[in-house]
């Protein structure tokens, strides 16, 4: 899907084109494919209200209207920092090519690209260890994703969510790289459950 707009004369990319870019990659690394609505969500989690200024339509093999994101390049470069370094370099390189030739800078003009980009950069980051932050720093908290990374096995979220009923826990949604959005269960529902500690 190539998806080239132009937002305020930049070159963006489309929702669309980022996922196919992902999920080319994840392919042949054999990881599971992103699919385009749980990117959407994604756009949202990163991008928060400023999602709203990337807003746009395609049409689907069905010819229905369908609700995407046109993003310029410091957007398209945030919605894959949680990617791999392929990924990332894949996005880059697109938008390179969606730019045109670069024109020829005057020294000052190359100083002070660099600049905004190492800048543009360093807020990348911040903003992605941000959501880190706020995903992680609440270790009252936890997915079963998380808890069967960290403790290396399975645990069946039917029963998490079966005992947080019951006993009136709070179940959370939070922001997953592959599926969207997750629940998450209380620190003394795992206790209680599995005998684990978040």
């Amino acid at each position: 899907m190539n998806e080239l707009t132009k937002l305020q004369g930049n070159a963006t990319m489309s929702s669309l084109e980022l996922v196919d870019i992902i999920n080319k990659v994840r392919e042949q690394e054999g990881k599971a494919i992103l699919r385009h609505d749980n990117f959407m969500v994604r756009v949202k989690e990163v991008l928060g209200e400023d999602a709203l200024n990337f807003q746009g339509i395609y049409l689907d093999s069905m010819n229905r209207q369908k609700p995407c994101y046109h993003l310029p390049k410091r957007e398209a470069h945030l919605m894959v920092m949680s990617e791999n370094y392929k990924v990332q370099a894949a996005v880059y390189d697109r938008m390179v090519e969606l730019e045109g030739p670069p024109k020829q800078m005057t020294r000052r003009e190359m100083a002070e690209y660099q600049l905004k980009l190492i800048i543009d950069l360093e807020e990348a980051e911040a903003r992605v260890e941000s959501l880190q932050i706020t995903l992680d720093e609440n270790h009252q908290w936890a997915s079963v994703k998380r808890m069967e990374k960290e403790h290396k096995r399975s645990f069946k979220w039917q029963e998490l969510k079966a005992y947080s009923l019951v006993n009136d826990y709070e179940i959370k949604r939070v922001f997953d790289q592959n599926y969207g959005e997750v629940n998450a269960y209380h620190a003394d529902v795992w206790l209680a459950v599995y005998g684990v500690k978040v």
